[in-house]
């Protein structure tokens, strides 16, 4: 793959990752305002889970690579060129879906369902979880595709554990700077 069609099919995936991140922000939001229980809500969300986990497992391509011509071939070159770290990433990733699965269905037993899911009481916080959303998203890979893309098969040995060292360091950063900038608001209104 040449670098004019490697940076396409990169733009490409930023696009749609994006474009997911909102579908999935709209259903959330839809959810919240038909007025789901907490506990279904949760069975929804491990049930995701386990379906997105079922299929990595058996069928090694996520789900929103199965979506787009243009994810899969992504998938291909990507699995290419970290050779054994791909095979990491892909047991990484299922051993994460299950706990998440099980950590939503914990959550799921401990709510009444009678209690609904009332999301946030302003739109600014609505605003504010969807900025960290996509924050959550772009910023680990826009690194993934920086090392990915410029480092050979044997410089990217070692990549899956600093992935996922950089993206819990990153995800604890966004955390912390959408409670600061929460509560700063909050106070101010």
């Amino acid at each position: 793959m040449n670098q004019l069609q490697l940076l396409k099919l990169r733009k490409f995936q930023f696009l749609f990752m994006n474009a997911i991140i909102a579908v999935l922000f709209l259903l959330l939001f839809s959810l919240i305002h038909i007025g789901i229980g907490m506990r279904n809500f949760f069975i929804l969300m491990s049930l995701l889970m386990v379906a997105q986990t079922m299929l990595l497992l058996f069928d090694k391509r996520p789900l929103l690579y199965r979506l787009s011509k243009n994810m899969a071939k992504l998938l291909e070159y990507e699995k290419e060129k970290l050779g054994n770290e791909w095979r990491k990433q892909q047991k990484s990733q299922i051993i994460a879906g299950v706990m998440v699965a099980i950590m939503f269905m914990m959550n799921a037993n401990l709510m009444d369902n009678r209690q609904l899911f009332t999301g946030f009481e302003d739109v600014w916080e609505y605003i504010l979880f969807f900025v960290f959303m996509l924050g959550i998203v772009n910023i680990p890979l826009y690194y993934h595709v920086k090392k990915v893309d410029r480092q050979s098969t044997e410089e990217l040995q070692g990549y899956t554990k600093s992935m996922y060292i950089s993206s819990l360091v990153t995800a604890i950063i966004c955390f912390f700077t959408v409670t600061l900038i929460t509560a700063i608001i909050s106070n101010f209104l």
